[in-house]
């Protein structure tokens, strides 16, 4: 009995000895030469192995699932911030004139300041209320802008034609009247191209109406431009509000 307790005594400390001298030759080992691609140790790969885990360095392994992120709405101060940038760039722009990157920087900015603006109605609103576009009193009309028109855009949006569909059917009440299609912008940029932005505006709407109508009409395009704002230029909001399209009819 004692015999044998020696010999398992003996084995074991040669075991620890054994593995204590080859943990420092490996250290020695990977001192010298380190591994030129090295990997993370065991225990922090796991989250990476479990499908649907992401963490902050396995977004561009493909074994793991990521999840989709529902992008925040901006706060206040954030909104405050992209207001006081596009203030200052826009100013810049009116100083340096046409200026691509300031121009593309500014649009960037608005499309974010547009998560929050304020309630306009939509395409789909306008499309299918039971409100006419046109004043049955005053025969005038008004659109907001950006339902029909990317931010200084000339091409009519798929989402935007049931508006003016709506409103071919309403012309039909009208038979042979001339239809003033005005289009005013807001103050962004030059003000020659923001009169050319809505002249052409007004024609590319001018254009889909008459395509549906008979040539009984008469169309007059006209493009105000910045001249005739309803609200000061002081925030986005505003700019939204002052982009907007006046439908008034002279009836034969």
């Amino acid at each position: 009995m004692g015999r044998f307790f020696l010999v398992f005594l003996f084995r074991f400390l040669l075991l620890v000895v054994g593995g204590g001298f080859a943990a420092l030759l490996g250290v020695a080992l990977a001192t010298v030469y380190p591994a030129s691609t090295p990997k993370k140790p065991l225990v922090a790969r796991i989250p990476e192995l479990i499908p649907g885990i992401v963490t902050e360095d396995n977004s561009n392994n493909p074994n793991v699932a990521v999840r989709s992120q529902t992008k925040p709405q901006l706060t206040k101060a954030q909104r405050k911030q992209l207001e006081t940038e596009l203030q200052r760039l826009e100013k810049q722009l009116k100083t340096t004139g046409n200026d691509p990157k300031l121009g593309a920087r500014i649009k960037a900015i608005r499309q974010q300041l547009r998560v929050n603006l304020a309630k306009l109605p939509s395409a789909s609103d306008l499309a299918l209320s039971n409100q006419p576009l046109i004043n049955p009193d005053t025969l005038v009309g008004k659109i907001p802008a950006d339902v029909l028109f990317e931010d200084n855009q000339t091409f009519l949006l798929t989402e935007g034609k049931p508006v003016l569909d709506k409103l071919v059917d309403e012309l039909k009440n009208y038979p042979s009247a001339t239809v003033v299609i005005g289009v005013h912008t807001d103050s962004v940029g030059e003000p020659i191209n923001n009169r050319m932005l809505s002249f052409r505006q007004a024609g590319a709407i001018a254009k889909y109406l008459s395509s549906i109508l008979d040539k009984s009409y008469t169309w007059i395009p006209v493009g105000y431009g910045e001249i005739n704002p309803l609200v000061n230029d002081e925030n986005q909001t505003n700019l939204q509000y002052n982009r907007r399209i006046q439908i008034k009819v002279i009836p034969e």
